[in-house]
């Protein structure tokens, strides 16, 4: 469903928990059925044990940012030169935003890791998880 307000076009989507049966081991490409329009659509399924592995893998990758943050503030502060000389604050700084920006990326993927990806049909690849992923061959989306 989309609604027009002003020279932008909001899409509005429905959410449907799949149900899916996941395999012992390794991944799998599973057939899914759309619950609005019976329509299948393609995805891969990771096992259990590989779910819990990337997700581990991503939060403590998140986790070591935010350690690094941490540090690269605390270097900021301690380095601070009233003096107007801001050789060393002035990447410490920049350091500290960007692990800041890697953190926030890295804590989104790990929550929203849950081993179920659409798969494009046309490449035989999965999607990428940057932002909502709507497959165009059918009008499923995911976060």
């Amino acid at each position: 469903m989309s609604t027009k307000v002003g020279d932008r076009i909001l899409q509005w989507y429905m959410v449907h928990p799949l149900l899916v049966s996941r395999p012992p081991a390794g991944s799998v490409i599973r057939q899914q059925v759309c619950p609005t329009c019976d329509q299948t659509v393609s995805c891969v399924v990771l096992g259990v044990a590989e779910t819990r592995k990337r997700r581990r893998i991503r939060a403590a990758l998140a986790l070591a940012a935010a350690v690094t943050t941490v540090v690269l503030v605390g270097l900021t502060v301690v380095n601070f030169d009233p003096d107007r000389n801001f050789g060393v604050t002035v990447p410490l700084a920049f350091g500290a935003m960007g692990t800041l920006v890697a953190a926030a990326f890295l804590c989104d993927s790990w929550l929203a890791e849950d081993g179920v990806w659409l798969r494009n049909p046309e490449t035989g690849r999965r999607y990428g998880r940057l932002g909502p992923v709507q497959d165009p061959f059918h009008g499923l989306t995911y976060k």
